[in-house]
């Protein structure tokens, strides 16, 4: 009788462990699945914020070479259009092609007036100025 009962109590802590280690396993599941949906997020995140940075540095340096074509320091003004360019480039290929190329004509059409034509230059940058702020932020 005791041997039957040491059975029947170690068969029921055997269903036991085993019902535990089945929860166990699903809870693991579940974490592992929130752990995914979190880093996803995480990338998603990082990728955005990244674009921002980009995004803004190339409006900030669209503005100071204003300003300083508006001083008529060619020198600075191509210098900050030269960090703009740098910064585009690392944005590009996330913006839609007619976007991208139409930001990169402008870019480059600013580049080459502030060498010669302030007025035009200017002209090219407050155009550039408006398109960019038309840029979606995911």
């Amino acid at each position: 009788n005791s041997a039957q009962q040491a059975l029947l109590d170690t068969q029921t802590n055997l269903e036991q462990t085993q019902q535990e280690l089945s929860d166990t396993q699903a809870l693991l599941t579940s974490t592992q699945n929130d752990l995914e949906r979190s880093q996803a997020a995480y990338t998603n995140l990082t990728q955005t914020l990244t674009f921002m940075e980009n995004l803004q540095a190339i409006k900030y340096n669209v503005a100071l070479s204003r300003i300083a074509l508006l001083n008529e320091d060619k020198l600075s003004a191509s210098q900050t259009l030269s960090l703009a360019s740098d910064s585009f480039d690392l944005i590009k290929d996330q913006l839609d092609s007619q976007s991208a190329d139409v930001i990169a004509e402008r870019l480059s059409n600013a580049i080459r007036l502030s060498r010669s034509n302030i007025q035009s230059a200017l002209e090219e940058l407050r155009t550039l100025t408006e398109n960019l702020e038309r840029i979606p932020i995911e």
